[in-house]
C-alpha cells in the first residue's frame, strides 16, 4: 500500500481557522491498494470527515475538497 498526500493548504487553513481541533480530521491522505482485480485508488471523503464536527461552517469546505479530489481521481 502506498499513501501519497493530496492536500489543499488553503482549504486546510480555512478549516483550522474555523475550528483548530479539526486538525485530526483533515482529509489529506490518499490510498493506492493492489487488489486481485487490479489497483484501487481512493481518498477519505472530506465532506464526511468534516461532517463529524458540530461546526456547520466546515461543510462547504468538505464539499469543495471532495470535488477537488474527485477531479484528481478522474485523471488516474
Amino acid at each position: 500500500m502506498v499513501g501519497p498526500r493530496a492536500s489543499s493548504p488553503d482549504l486546510a487553513r480555512q478549516a483550522l481557522e474555523l475550528d483548530p481541533s479539526i486538525v485530526a480530521l483533515l482529509p489529506c491522505g490518499a490510498f493506492v491498494i493492489g487488489t486481485q482485480n487490479g489497483t484501487e485508488v481512493g481518498f477519505l471523503n472530506p465532506a464526511l470527515a468534516l461532517g463529524l464536527t458540530d461546526n456547520e461552517a466546515l461543510g462547504p469546505l468538505g464539499v469543495q475538497a471532495r470535488a477537488m479530489l474527485q477531479r484528481v481521481l478522474a485523471e488516474v
